[in-house]
């Protein structure tokens, strides 16, 4: 045993005597050092020193690589590149990372290959003995969802992933088309996939953070990996999982007060904050920020993939039952987290996911009856839950026409003007209008009464009368979409059930509690861009 040291001993020696002579040149150094691995790697000795010796060796035959491309040629490679490719050094680093002997070995080959591609001016992926071991590796990164060296590997494919961002037809080395499934298959992807169930919640981030970076991809194989792939229904089932743990003992106004969007932070917000009632809140939150921006970059085809997924996952197979079922406390957890999402929601193809859904998806007419009626409910706090919901909903684009003007079919009669006697008897509905109003609302939810300090009756009657005037020329341009002109039958105005709801509502003013009486009446002011 003895002798075998000394013998390595006296090896190295010679080889860094060799190293550190004038006339060694960078190649000649190269090869040296890959002569004191080989050597190791034969020798059987699996000690800590002959990994540190490989460890070291490893390291100058990179700075030797970079060195060497910075100063090299652009129309050629230098004698180090030259060297490795011939002899195939990766595959035989991947040989012996594989099966992690000496130990370390492993994570000693992601790191060199991570810096190796990170810091390589010229492509070296198009190279055979480059790419297909980088291949092999790809193909047992995340096999362990335990594995020690999981923070390498999720550095390893983030450099990956940066080189394919940049040259999309990088992505062709990485993509099998596999005769058992017919489908395309993106290498980098699947590892990521099985990275984001590592057990280590750091790690697991940053595989969704690679997983952001290949998103909005313009390469059709990787587009279609990706829309195959179980990443969308994933994704919904974070959303669904964090939703369905929101505990019903949670305050809507906590609820709607949660602010969280996706960052370095995550992964530290279950210790930091695993004991309040809203963490759950915050990381659905977080779920949702991450799907907005997957989306926002992502092709067509893989937006209406998780759009789709969203919608199957969380709002049908969570939402829906929630929404319907009796429950006071789950009603209301319910309607705040939807409120609370439509307000944080920036990008439209999600938010119309959301408003579709509630709506005027096929359907869920019934959902949409079954909210409106939420707004009459016997609790007070489902009935201020389900009016602030359409309160955040009013404002979105084609929800008025959903909730309201859908209702209204046929032609408005051309003649729109009116004789003196019918604007006479139209002021006096107005005045007695105004009148019933001022004596229904109590004196100190008048607005007018601070200005003027008393009733406020005329500053009313200026306000109805030019919001008349104002809605009555808006008015003039609607058009029906069928019947004759002049056909008076072909018009038929109904009655929708939100507008049926909220008067009815406001016709039970009196009965309700201070705070919830006038939460009806902003709803019924729809401003003229809701028109």
């Amino acid at each position: 045993m003895f002798s075998k040291l000394s013998a390595m001993l006296q090896h190295a020696a010679e080889v860094t005597s060799q190293m550190l002579s004038p006339q060694a040149s960078p190649a000649e150094e190269f090869q040296l050092c890959w002569r004191v691995i080989t050597d190791t790697l034969s020798s059987e000795n699996e000690s800590v020193n002959s990994m540190h010796c490989i460890k070291s060796h490893l390291d100058q035959m990179i700075d030797l690589l970079c060195k060497e491309d910075e100063q090299r040629d652009q129309r050629g490679m230098g004698p180090c590149m030259e060297f490795m490719l011939r002899h195939r050094i990766l595959d035989m680093l991947f040989t012996s990372g594989k099966s992690d002997y000496p130990c370390g070995m492993r994570r000693e080959v992601l790191v060199i290959l991570t810096v190796l591609l990170g810091r390589m001016q010229q492509p070296l992926i198009p190279h055979v003995s480059i790419h297909q071991p980088i291949q092999r590796l790809i193909a047992v990164c995340g096999e362990n969802p335990t594995s020690p060296e999981a923070v390498e590997e999720v550095q390893f494919l983030r450099t990956l992933c940066l080189q394919v961002q940049r040259d999309s037809f990088m992505a062709d080395f990485f993509i099998e088309d596999r005769p058992s499934t017919g489908k395309k298959h993106f290498l980098v992807l699947e590892a990521l996939l099985r990275l984001v169930n590592c057990q280590d919640s750091v790690v697991a981030m940053k595989a969704y953070e690679c997983l952001l970076l290949i998103s909005g991809m313009p390469h059709s194989g990787v587009v279609e990996s990706l829309v195959g792939s179980s990443l969308p229904t994933l994704l919904a089932s974070h959303l669904q999982f964090h939703f369905q743990l929101i505990p019903p003992s949670c305050p809507s106004s906590q609820i709607l007060a949660c602010s969280a969007g996706w960052g370095v932070d995550y992964a530290a917000r279950g210790s930091a904050f695993g004991s309040t009632l809203t963490w759950h809140m915050d990381a659905y939150l977080s779920w949702l920020d991450y799907c907005e921006q997957f989306v926002s970059c992502a092709s067509e085809n893989l937006k209406t993939s998780v759009c789709d997924a969203i919608t199957e996952v969380l709002l049908r197979g969570s939402l829906l039952s929630r929404l319907t079922q009796a429950s006071e406390e789950d009603l209301q957890v319910s309607l705040s987290v939807v409120t609370r999402s439509l307000q944080v929601l920036i990008s439209e193809r999600i938010l119309r996911t959301f408003v579709c859904f509630l709506l005027c998806s096929d359907g869920q007419a019934a959902l949409q009856h079954r909210l409106i009626g939420l707004c009459n409910h016997l609790s007070d706090d489902v009935c201020q839950s389900a009016l602030q919901l359409f309160d955040v909903l009013l404002p979105l684009p084609s929800v008025v026409n959903s909730l309201l003007f859908c209702y209204w079919h046929g032609e408005v009669p051309a003649n729109q003007f009116l004789t003196d006697e019918e604007l006479f008897k139209e002021r006096e509905r107005l005045e007695d209008a105004v009148d019933r109003y001022s004596t229904v609302v109590p004196g100190k939810l008048c607005s007018c009464a601070e200005v003027t300090g008393e009733s406020g009756i005329e500053l009313y009657l200026l306000e109805a009368h030019r919001q008349v005037a104002y809605y009555r020329s808006i008015s003039v341009k609607w058009e029906g979409e069928s019947g004759e002109e002049g056909d008076a039958s072909a018009l038929v105005w109904g009655e929708s059930p939100f507008l049926s709801g909220m008067t009815s509502k406001l016709e039970a003013i009196l009965d309700q509690v201070g705070q919830l009486a006038p939460s009806p009446c902003p709803l019924l002011t729809l401003p003229p861009s809701a028109l």
